[in-house]
């Protein structure tokens, strides 16, 4: 019996594993559709360019997507997600000190 519920288990849990490919690199010239969809400004990429290919969930979706970009596009789009994180936290800070003593934030 125990032999028998450990093999569902193991079962189970194997059916619930997904794969994952992390994020690769390819050459503009040897993209294809299967390499994940091309997103961003694809009339500005060179063909000797390499796109960074990934997956990405979308919010308010758990299906994840692959997606492609030029590696100068995922560095930009990088560094603006992290500055506008450091604003949001360093505003925060503000905020709530300013509105614990009722004062509107900024």
């Amino acid at each position: 019996m125990s032999k028998r519920l450990a093999a569902m288990a193991l079962l189970l849990l194997a059916s619930c594993a997904a794969p994952y490919h992390g994020a690769r690199t390819v050459k503009v010239v040897d993209y294809r559709p299967g390499d994940g969809m091309l997103v961003g400004n694809a009339g500005a990429i060179d063909p000797d360019d390499r796109l960074l290919c990934a997956e990405e969930t979308p919010t308010g979706s758990h299906i994840t997507k692959r997606l492609c970009r030029s590696e100068q596009e995922s560095s930009t789009l990088r560094e603006e997600s992290h500055e506008m994180l450091r604003r949001a936290m360093s505003s925060n800070g503000t905020r709530s000190a300013t509105a614990a003593d009722g004062s509107p934030g900024q």
